[in-house]
């Protein structure tokens, strides 16, 4: 079907391209500013045009220079109508537009940290995991973060009268390294320089050693496995686990859940651990209280005021000076020094100084092994007795 011209307010402006006059009809020629469309509006004076052809539009056509993207089915409209006595306007030649040249880009590999979360599928069924969020993906120095796609150039275009339509040329993705990167020209890669997280801030990317939690672990963050330090300026509820590969800071109190530091642990609040919590530092670990949990350290062991009802090791010294020890173990290689030990109700609250925790528990493990294997050389010898 013949394409209409533009209507009038619309956001392609005409030019005038020619008038072209005779007794029985007014031709107007006429392009868009960019030269990509052309039309021709016609009125008739009189009985109209009967001689009107194709051939004849086209003639006038070429005669003011358009040659490219001519639509003849659109030319023989336009002169049916004319020659049936009707007063007409059609879009009769087309350019070809430019493409415009796709912009650079920064394509992550590791994704960001501090993106909105996305949760995991249990492998074993179509349930969600809760816990398990990705908030935050661990990169290691050497691996590549992202990668800078460069932009591609654009194709030209032809206007109606054959001359070339320049096409826009993609500008390069706007980008700058932060701390902790670097840029390898031959790949077009950015490369972490340290074990971390990716931050992508400001049209910067880095690679940052801390994760800091701005409120509580909860289902909005989920369980955390960072290779740095961790920063968590509120609360870690039940059920949830934080490791790091470095420190690890809560601002708030801890819940029924697991701690894993491969260095220090330090817990502003206290510990109700509701027999489920286990805390493990390979540094100091220090808290104002621990209740009903297990506890575990390389380094000295700081507890402001009372540990009630939990097991807890150290290969250094527990210092609780200004508080209690009640219930439960504890174990400390340097000494424990204690305000108040046991309580008056007789709970049972056992302690040892001067002994390694790991080997005492590797101790414990040998025995558990030694008694698993007598139990089966006994099944054996009961199987092998009657035979014998």
């Amino acid at each position: 079907m013949p394409e209409k011209p533009p209507a009038p307010g619309s956001n392609q402006v005409r030019r005038a391209l020619f008038e072209d006059r005779s007794p029985s009809r007014i031709l107007r020629g006429w392009t868009t500013a960019d030269g990509l469309t052309c039309g021709i509006d016609c009125q008739l004076v009189g009985s109209g045009w009967p001689e009107a052809t194709a051939t004849k539009l086209h003639n006038i056509l070429q005669r003011h220079r358009v040659t490219t993207g001519i639509n003849d089915r659109a030319l023989e409209s336009l002169a049916a109508e004319a020659r049936n006595g009707n007063s007409t306007g059609m879009v009769v030649a087309r350019g070809t537009p430019p493409e415009p040249g796709r912009p650079g880009a920064l394509e992550f590999i590791v994704r960001p940290s501090g993106q909105k979360a996305s949760f995991d599928k249990r492998q074993d069924s179509d349930r969600v995991d809760y816990h398990e969020t990705n908030v935050v993906e661990n990169v290691l120095a050497g691996d590549p973060v992202a990668i800078e796609l460069l932009p591609r150039p654009g194709i030209d275009g032809l206007d109606v009268f054959g001359g070339t339509v320049k096409a826009s040329h993609g500008r390069n993705a706007e980008y700058r390294l932060g701390e902790n990167v670097s840029f390898d020209s031959d790949s077009r890669q950015i490369l972490a320089a340290i074990d971390g997280r990716v931050v992508w801030d400001r049209n910067t990317v880095s690679v940052s050693r801390t994760f800091h939690v701005h409120g509580p672990v909860d289902y909005s963050v989920g369980n955390i496995a960072f290779v740095g330090d961790v920063i968590i300026d509120g609360e870690v509820l039940d059920g949830f686990t934080v490791s790091a590969g470095g420190d690890i800071t809560v601002g708030g109190n801890v819940g029924s859940c697991k701690l894993d530091a491969e260095g220090s642990l330090t817990i502003s609040g206290g510990v109700f651990g509701k027999g489920k919590a286990q805390l493990r530092a390979k540094g100091q670990l220090r808290a104002k209280f621990l209740n009903d949990c297990r506890a575990e350290s390389s380094g000295l062991m700081i507890i402001e005021r009372e540990v009630v009802g939990s097991t807890v090791y150290t290969n250094r010294a527990l210092l609780v000076s200004g508080g209690r020890l009640v219930g439960g173990s504890a174990s400390a290689l340097a000494g424990i020094e204690v305000d108040i030990l046991g309580s008056n109700l007789g709970v049972p609250t056992s302690v040892s100084s001067g002994t390694d925790y790991n080997m005492t528990r590797r101790q414990g493990e040998i025995e558990e092994r030694i008694a698993e294997v007598d139990n089966s050389v006994g099944r054996i010898s009961e199987f092998l007795g009657p035979l014998l």
